[in-house]
């Protein structure tokens, strides 16, 4: 019989040797639904691995607890806003802040689709330490506050 960390490996390692390499992919990880895009790199750490940054995501789901109050902000597709809204239970509140509308959709998607709804409020914008305008330099693969390169420069900057 197959050790089980090694036959998660294997897993891991067949399903990232076959993934597409761009394009949309539903996976169910942890008991979380996720809608993917293969082109981002938080996507397809998520479709490959099953996790994204493991260490801190085993960290994360260690400290948050029942009915507590969770802000993701720069929530992304909502990858911590998901397992902290699972996490806190029908007790706790996630407010999720995502200033990027390419990211809005998926978001939203992964909220409802996992049931959590009733306890993530999304919001629509940014967080500084000061009021004013910022621009959010975006691509297919990631976005950024800071110039991330010629990379980004198939998208105009949006004002956020």
């Amino acid at each position: 019989m197959l050790n089980r960390s090694f036959s998660a490996r294997l897993v891991r390692y067949l399903r990232r040797k076959v993934l597409p390499k761009s394009g949309w992919y539903r996976v169910e990880s942890q008991g979380v639904h996720w809608n993917l895009r293969l082109e981002r790199y938080i996507d397809r750490q998520i479709a490959a691995y099953g996790t994204f940054e493991e260490v801190t995501t085993d960290i994360f789901i260690h400290l948050v607890k029942p009915g507590m109050r969770v802000v993701d902000v720069g929530a992304n597709i909502g990858y911590y806003t998901v397992l902290a809204a699972r996490a806190v239970g029908d007790e706790g509140r996630v407010i999720a802040f995502e200033p990027t509308p390419r990211y809005w959709g998926q978001l939203d998607w992964h909220v409802q689709k996992n049931g959590v709804s009733d306890r993530v409020t999304i919001e629509h914008c940014g967080l500084s330490d000061r009021a004013g305008e910022g621009l959010m330099y975006s691509s297919n693969t990631s976005s950024s506050m800071h110039f991330p390169g010629l990379e980004a420069a198939t998208d105009k900057p949006s004002t956020i």
